[in-house]
């Protein structure tokens, strides 16, 4: 065992310690470095349904102060926790070289990169960490009420990390129903759907608050909704085929996951690949096979992101961070199982290391683009064309590097894309400002203002721009 850590624990690190000292990035900056409320106790408690999470924020900001590294190496500790977990659960399950191989396909993919790199994705590896424990000491328990006692108090700080923990009784209910047949009662998973229940009701409330964010920060009108909103018929096949692409190969890894127009061909073959995934799932559960659990856990696990509320993205890969772990065990056990073949052992151990080996140069690649902002917009660029969001970065990446007519370019783009964009209008104004075209620059302004009353930048720059055209005799109005 302790050679095992010794070896999971390196490996982790050589994926993921070079990247301590990256930059704050993305929603970093809104909710760490610009938050004054971080080191003050009272914002801990403003939201009783993620205490830990801000917990932690509040004892690393008051300890170390708002800099990225000791948020990272945190991220990094939880995800090797997890790591972990996959070795010591698959062990239990299966046997011992399946669950070194899980565990280290677990440490090196790249799918995992966005819960572990990027601080804000933090509550993601946090909780897929805790849920991850939590079953560990349930099926460890049985007749040992202390490691139930344990497994239902690592379920609740899971859920005081997020919401989405509360998964994990549609786990419960099938590894019972699979695996652990002879166990007795099922009474033992009250507490887990009493508490899943108490977060949900909890956080129905929230509901109407991320569709306003979403609609205030993304000025969501009919078009833009259906980036967050769309017909299950049509996002459940989207989002578990992505998915399960990523997991195979983890090619175009962005933060925006926006190109979601298919031709009929390929959303049939999507959609294929996720009736097959399915019927196989169902399958496999009806004749009580491991794998069908195993299978099960991450539809189960993407099941918060699957709902069609529009609260959330159809792809995100920090969603996927707990769901993927039943098949990369399934896979796992699946390369052993071919290593184990006395005429493929040397083939098979040797495609093994190869995928290794592919997936760690893959996670190294991608955690260069994490680096700072202008690395990630980039990146992006490449994978997301069709992102508004992207399309605004590109244009302040650009803007502040003085090539204001790739910045103008890049805001129309994003307005192109969202004709409701705001802070895109905002952005191109300031950019107008910039190139001397005041009177550009005075009608984004106004019309940033019209999709989004709430944007006193906008207010603030129209007042001061008229002010200077009338001082300066040049106001066309007057």
């Amino acid at each position: 065992m302790k050679w095992r850590l010794i070896f999971l624990a390196g490996l982790v690190g050589i994926a993921y310690l070079w990247t301590l000292n990256f930059a704050f990035l993305s929603d970093d900056i809104y909710g760490i470095v610009n938050n004054p409320e971080i080191v003050k106790f009272s914002w801990v408690w403003q939201n009783p349904t993620v205490v830990l999470n801000r917990l932690s924020y509040f004892i690393l900001a008051n300890i170390f102060g708002v800099v990225s590294w000791p948020f990272r190496l945190v991220n990094i500790g939880v995800h090797l926790l997890t790591v972990i977990g996959v070795m010591v659960l698959a062990e239990k399950l299966i046997n011992k070289t399946v669950g070194i191989v899980a565990a280290v396909l677990v440490a090196v993919h790249p799918l995992m990169i966005e819960s572990v790199t990027w601080i804000s994705g933090s509550g993601y590896s946090w909780y897929g960490a805790l849920l991850l424990w939590s079953l560990i000491f349930y099926i460890k328990a049985k007749d040992s009420w202390w490691k139930y006692g344990i497994s239902v108090l690592l379920f609740l700080a899971a859920l005081e990390f997020s919401e989405k923990a509360a998964v994990l009784p549609g786990i419960l209910l099938v590894y019972r129903f699979v695996i652990d047949r002879k166990r007795g009662k099922w009474r033992d998973l009250i507490p887990y759907i009493a508490l899943s229940g108490l977060w949900l009701v909890m956080n129905i409330r929230g509901v109407g608050a991320r569709l306003n964010y979403l609609q205030t920060e993304y000025n969501s009108s009919v078009e833009t909704q259906s980036a967050f909103k769309v017909s299950p018929l049509v996002q459940t096949p989207v989002a578990l085929s992505s998915y399960l692409g990523l997991i195979v190969w983890p090619d175009k890894l962005t933060l925006y996951h926006s190109e979601m127009n298919f031709t009929r061909i390929k959303f049939g073959i999507m959609a294929g690949i996720t009736i097959i995934y399915l019927l196989a799932t169902a399958w496999l559960l009806w004749r009580r096979k491991p794998a069908g659990f195993f299978l099960s856990w991450l539809v189960i696990g993407l099941s918060p992101t699957l709902v069609p509320l529009g609260v959330a993205w159809i792809v995100a890969e920090r969603y996927a961070y707990f769901g993927a772990i039943g098949i990369f065990i399934l896979i796992a056990w699946g390369l052993v199982s071919l290593s184990e073949k006395p005429k493929w052992i040397e083939a098979g151990w040797t495609i093994t290391v190869i995928i290794i080996c592919l997936l760690l140069v893959r996670t190294l690649v991608r955690n260069s683009d994490w680096q700072d902002q202008d690395h990630l917009w980039l990146a992006a660029e490449r994978t997301s064309p069709t992102s508004p969001q992207n399309h605004n970065n590109l244009g302040d990446l650009y803007g502040r590097r003085g090539n204001l007519q790739l910045a103008e370019w890049h805001f129309k783009k994003a307005i192109e894309l969202n004709p409701h964009y705001a802070d895109a209008m905002h952005n191109l104004g300031n950019t107008y400002v910039r190139l001397g075209k005041l009177e550009e620059a005075i009608k984004m302004y106004e019309a940033a203002l019209k999709n989004k009353p709430t944007l006193w930048q906008s207010e603030q720059q129209l007042k001061a721009v008229k002010e200077y055209l009338i001082k300066t005799g040049v106001d066309k109005g007057k």
